[in-house]
């Protein structure tokens, strides 16, 4: 993989360095007192045993996670190391989760980790071992420091009551073998010779897949421009498609590279990855099918229906991971209300509260997606981060958003909100009449139809205006409430 980053290395780049004097680890999990975990990472769904994947560290995914199960008593060995032989070293601290069963039949949930590694010995990279009964576990790489970026893989190896994933992707072995695919359409392509061409997620796919062949996601690269004069003829290509038996929208961004084809693969409208072109085969998989045991209770992640236990149907399917949700009626179900409190049952919310009235709605229906990560905010310059929602039924009823920002001069900052659809909403609007050195809201966001999708991602972008003064989003929080369309 990256053969052509291989290449451009220089000699001393690949052998690198590593110091004792790194400081204090960078927005670690806490061991007690809270489901640390949730902070949604990048999810890459089940980790096969004794099967090498690949994820890379970067500012806008600084968080990685995978799953595995255990049937009965067994041990695991679980480690960090080298993506890529004689790369740089990548400072990586692992975390082992085990999932708790939710309160009052309500969703599953990871909680504190059980487990942490650092260092493995004299490595800079992390190892956890530890004996296991049933269960289904977590294992979670972040960074050690704010800086750490670069590619790493991770290895897990079982002894005893393993479950062997059956994992298939729906991925063919090449990017050409797309074309004539009954399992796939083809809804259209774009060549791209120009940064102007883009916009928005488009322009923000590409800028990634170009990072993600150049320099790793080290953000040498400083924009899409910069990006397009280092492929063969300053072209790459745009390429739409659809896995027809999900209909799962994917899109392709491909170009050539010292003569071969790379790039990434993405969900439709989001940054988050399918695959990777490689030398034009698909790599490091990302969509998978869905199993055919029906073992995922209410609340946990799934793929299909298929996974979901009797009386349960997976529901708001993104990038491969729904939610097993209830069919069963509630009484109560579709009657007006004012407030939560209103509908008269903890199995129901009120749909449409923020916007004067609404319905009273199955509490599946409502969801909270959190970023809690710690991130600087460019001056004079727009800072995005994204939470992917799933699990919801199809469109808003009720947007919401907590955050809180770190700036000498809040007045400076412009918010945005904006749906998978594309559609953006100001959530704040700096003026003259702005005051004090934090920026804190819990409000509703107005400005969405409640006619468009809820699962998939959405992106909060901080702007700010004007140069001299830098600022921290401490983390931010949407809630969506939502209706069958």
């Amino acid at each position: 993989m990256h053969k052509l980053l291989a290449l451009l290395l220089s000699s001393a780049t690949l052998l690198g360095c590593v110091t004792d004097d790194r400081g204090e680890e960078f927005d670690p999990p806490t061991a007690e007192g809270k489901d640390d975990s949730q902070r949604s990472p990048t999810d890459h769904g089940v980790l096969a045993f004794n099967v090498a994947q690949t994820a890379t560290i970067s500012a806008d995914a600084g968080f990685h996670a995978w799953q595995f199960d255990v049937t009965g008593d067994a041990q695991i060995d679980a480690w960090t190391t080298y993506a890529l032989l004689g790369q740089r070293r990548v400072d990586t601290v692992l975390y082992l989760y085990q999932q708790r069963a939710g309160v009052n039949g309500g969703p599953a949930t990871w909680g504190p980790y059980i487990a942490r590694n650092d260092n493995d010995g004299s490595r800079t990279y992390s190892r956890i071992k530890r004996t296991l009964g049933a269960g289904r576990y977590r294992l979670l790489v972040k960074g050690y420091a704010a800086s750490t970026r670069g590619r790493f893989a991770i290895e897990l190896s079982c002894n005893g009551s393993c479950t062997a994933p059956t994992e298939i992707c729906e991925l063919p072995a090449a990017f050409t073998d797309f074309r004539n695919n009954p399992l796939y359409a083809q809804n259209g392509e774009r060549y791209i010779n120009a940064a102007t061409e883009l916009e928005g997620t488009e322009a923000a796919q590409a800028l990634a897949a170009l990072r993600f062949v150049y320099d790793d996601n080290t953000s040498q690269i400083a924009d899409l421009a910069a990006g397009l004069a280092l492929v063969d003829q300053g072209s790459l290509r745009v390429v739409y498609l659809m896995h027809l038996g999900t209909n799962t929208d994917l899109t392709a961004i491909e170009f050539g590279a010292g003569d071969t084809s790379v790039g990434l693969l993405f969900y439709g409208n989001s940054l988050v990855r399918a695959g990777e072109i490689s030398d034009s085969q698909l790599e490091n998989c990302n969509f998978f099918r869905a199993n055919t045991s029906a073992t995922r209770a209410r609340g946990e992640a799934c793929r299909a229906t298929s996974e979901c236990q009797t009386g349960l149907r997976c529901q708001g399917v993104f990038a491969n991971a729904g939610v097993c949700i209830s069919t069963a009626p509630i009484a109560g179900d579709g009657n007006e209300c004012s407030s939560d409190a209103a509908c008269g049952n903890a199995a129901l919310v009120c749909a449409g509260a923020t916007r004067g009235g609404g319905l009273c709605a199955p509490a599946w229906m409502r969801g909270s997606f959190a970023d809690a990560s710690s991130t600087a905010l460019a001056d004079n310059a727009t800072t995005a981060r994204t939470v992917n929602v799933r699990g919801l039924a199809t469109v808003d009823t009720d947007v919401t958003i907590k955050l809180a920002i770190d700036h000498p001069k809040p007045a400076q900052l412009r918010i945005t909100l904006a749906n998978p659809g594309g559609t953006e909403a100001v959530v704040f609007q700096g003026n003259a009449t702005t005051t004090g050195t934090s920026l804190v809201l819990n409000q509703p966001v107005i400005g969405f139809s409640g006619d468009e999708s809820v699962n998939g991602q959405w992106t909060l972008r901080v702007t700010d205006m004007a140069t001299g003064s830098v600022g921290t989003l401490r983390g931010w929080t949407l809630g969506v409430t939502s209706r069958w369309d």
